[in-house]
């Protein structure tokens, strides 16, 4: 029987790190298509790959600060998921 007190819902608990790679592989994909043209889509690109590399390299919070580096270079605001 539980209490309720201490337990935490699935939509409750934060993402994990593995989660967060996804979603934000996701944002910096959406906004290099949406800013193709832009002069720095370039740059954008060379960080969405590095960072693809860290978290599948097991660094997901340097691949995390990466893909928001790269949304950062777009002018995107990163969605906290």
């Amino acid at each position: 029987m539980s209490t309720g007190v201490n337990e935490v819902s699935a939509a409750e608990k934060p993402p994990t790190r593995k989660e967060l790679c996804v979603s934000f592989q996701t944002q910096v994909h959406q906004a290099i298509i949406e800013h193709a043209e832009g002069p720095r889509a370039a740059k954008a690109k060379s960080l969405q790959k590095k960072a693809i590399r860290f978290c599948a390299s097991n660094r997901q919070a340097q691949g995390i600060r990466t893909f928001a580096k790269a949304l950062k270079v777009l002018g995107v605001q990163p969605a906290n998921n």
